[in-house]
């Protein structure tokens, strides 16, 4: 869910429900690295070419269908909009305000209230491709919980400042899950990409200099934490 910086210039922010998928093919692995010990499953991979898929499914706060994506349940109301300019149909901010549909000026359907004018339900979608670091979250004592990976991510974002001196703007963080094997608990990942579609060659610079320094180094909070018994 992300605030649209056009509708924070009207000082009214809205939130959507925006759902950000990563895929890709296990032969756009390229490096790999994994604890030698089997007491602490841990390890992670460069990625050459990973497959985002980014849906906004439409404002958080209006009512709509609820089903699943990727696993995750949630209510998708998406947009209605004009079929012919593709405007956005709002309703009235204020009681004296028109009703009606919204169509631009020059649309063939400037007047119309016909609903046949009107797509009711649009989700927005774009698809780039980058290369990514996909990290397994280690299990801590007190197991797995949504407060361990977001504090995991936490460290690792922090670590990332630390070796990159603070320019990291162009990293972004996505998390993905997925079956034990053999029936364990699901292991959860957390994906760093370059946002810029095709990378800018980051990641594959590591691998030359050792993918021990690399993730020692991102990783000293969470190390730090772990000491403390976190």
């Amino acid at each position: 869910m992300e605030v649209d910086p056009i509708d924070a210039v009207d000082r009214e922010p809205k939130y959507y429900v925006r759902q950000l998928m990563a895929d890709f093919s296990p032969s756009h692995i390229r490096e790999a690295w994994q604890i030698g010990s089997g007491a602490l499953p841990f390890g992670f991979e460069f990625i050459s070419r990973v497959t985002f898929r980014d849906v906004n499914f439409g404002e958080l706060a209006k009512p709509g269908e609820a089903f699943k994506v990727a696993d995750k349940e949630s209510s998708r109301p998406g947009f209605k909009l004009c079929k012919h300019c593709g405007k956005v149909q709002k309703p009235p901010r204020r009681s004296s305000d028109p009703s009606g549909q919204s169509h631009s000026f020059d649309c063939p359907k400037y007047g119309d209230d016909s609903p046949a004018n009107l797509l009711e339900c649009l989700y927005l979608y774009r698809e780039f491709e980058s290369e990514a670091l996909r990290i397994l979250v280690p299990y801590t004592k007190n197991g797995m919980d949504e407060s361990v990976v977001q504090s995991f991510m936490a460290a690792v974002q922090l670590g990332l400042k630390r070796r990159f001196g603070g320019k990291v703007d162009h990293l972004r963080m996505v998390l993905q899950d997925e079956p034990g094997k053999d029936g364990g608990p699901r292991r959860h990942y957390v994906m760093l990409y370059d946002s810029v579609p095709g990378g800018t060659g980051y990641w594959s610079r590591c691998p030359s200099k050792g993918w021990t320094p690399c993730w020692w180094r991102w990783s000293w909070p969470w190390r730090v934490r772990r000491r403390r018994g976190g």
